[in-house]
C-alpha cells in the first residue's frame, strides 16, 4: 500500500498527539504510539517509529492515578508489552514498567465487588493475561478469581433497562472475543462467565433483540469452536435478525469500520454463513474502497 495515500492520516495522527493531555491507550499518546509502530513496519518507513518511540516514553513518563485499561496505566504497560513481543522495540518490561504493574496488582486487589466498574474489570482481565508472565502465580490467581467472580456476578443479573441491554451485549461480546482467543489458557478459561451470558442471552431473546453484529458473531464463532449447541442456535437466530433487518444508513462510524473484520471472521463458516457473508459484504465493500 502507498504511504502517501495514507499521509493524511497519519499527519493527523501525529499533529493530534501533540495536543493530547491524556497518555492512555483508547484515547491517548500511547494509542497513538502503537499506530505509528505499525505503520511504520507496514509502509517500512523506520521514521514513523521515532515518533511512536517518543510518544510511548511520554506515555510510560505520564503521572496518574488512573490505572484503567482504557484511560490509564493499564493500558500503556500493555501497548509495551506488546511493542517488545513482537519486537519492535528492545526492551525489558520491568525496567520500564515494573514498578507500576505491582501499584496496578495492588490496586486491583482492593477492588470492591459491588462498586467495581464492570468496563474496568473487563479491561484489567485483559491486561492481566497480557503481563502474566511479569508476576507470580498467586497475584495472578488471586486477581483472575476476583475479576471472574465480579464479572460472572454481573453476567448473571437481568439488565435493568434497554440501556443496560445495550451494554450487556457490548460486554458480551469483548468476553467471548477474549474466550475465542485464549485457547491455550484452559486452565483459566472463561466457562463460567461465558456460561452465564449465553444463558442469560437466551432468556433476554425472549423481551430485546439483538443488534449487535459483533456479539452475535463472537458467539457463534464460539459456539463452533467449542461445540457449544446453544451459543451456536442463539448466534445464528441473532444473525439471522441483524442481517435481515438492520438499515446501513443507521449504522455509527464504529459499527462500519467493524465490518471488514466481521466479514474476514465470517468467512471461515461460509458453507454455514454464506447469506450472512454475502449481506455483511454488502456493507462492507462500500467502505473499504
Amino acid at each position: 500500500m502507498n504511504l502517501q495515500k495514507n499521509r493524511q492520516l497519519i499527519n493527523f495522527m501525529l499533529l493530534h498527539s501533540y495536543s493530547l493531555t491524556n497518555s492512555g491507550l483508547m484515547f491517548g499518546k500511547s494509542g497513538i504510539a502503537l499506530c505509528l509502530f505499525e505503520a511504520a513496519r507496514f509502509f517500512e518507513y523506520e521514521k514513523l517509529e521515532e515518533y511512536g518511540l517518543e510518544l510511548l516514553q511520554e506515555a510510560i513518563a505520564w503521572e496518574t492515578s488512573d490505572y484503567s485499561f482504557q484511560n490509564g496505566k493499564a493500558g500503556i504497560i500493555c501497548v509495551a508489552e506488546y511493542l517488545i513481543k513482537n519486537e519492535f522495540i528492545d526492551a525489558d518490561l520491568q525496567e520500564l514498567c515494573g514498578e507500576e504493574i505491582n501499584e496496578i496488582i495492588c490496586y486491583i486487589k482492593r477492588l470492591e465487588k459491588k462498586q467495581a466498574n464492570i468496563s474496568d474489570c473487563i479491561g484489567f482481565l485483559a491486561f492481566l493475561f497480557m503481563i502474566e508472565r511479569q508476576i507470580s502465580q498467586s497475584d495472578f490467581d488471586d486477581i483472575y478469581q476476583l475479576l471472574v467472580s465480579i464479572l460472572n456476578d454481573y453476567f448473571v443479573e437481568f439488565p435493568a433497562s434497554a440501556f443496560h441491554y445495550k451494554l450487556f451485549y457490548i460486554y458480551s461480546s469483548i468476553i467471548l472475543g477474549f474466550g475465542n482467543a485464549i485457547e491455550g489458557k484452559k486452565k483459566y478459561c472463561l466457562t463460567q462467565i461465558i456460561d452465564s451470558i449465553i444463558n442469560k442471552s437466551n432468556e433476554m431473546s425472549m423481551d430485546c433483540v439483538c443488534d449487535n453484529l459483533s456479539y452475535a458473531v463472537n458467539l457463534y464463532i464460539y459456539g463452533k469452536k467449542y461445540k457449544h449447541l446453544k451459543a451456536i442456535y442463539i448466534g445464528e437466530r441473532a444473525l439471522e435478525i441483524i442481517t435481515d433487518n438492520i438499515i446501513k444508513e443507521t449504522l455509527n462510524l464504529k459499527q462500519l469500520m467493524e465490518f471488514p473484520l466481521i466479514l474476514k471472521q465470517l468467512s471461515s463458516y461460509k458453507k454455514i454463513l454464506i447469506h450472512y457473508i454475502i449481506c455483511v459484504a454488502h456493507w462492507a465493500i462500500p467502505i473499504s474502497i
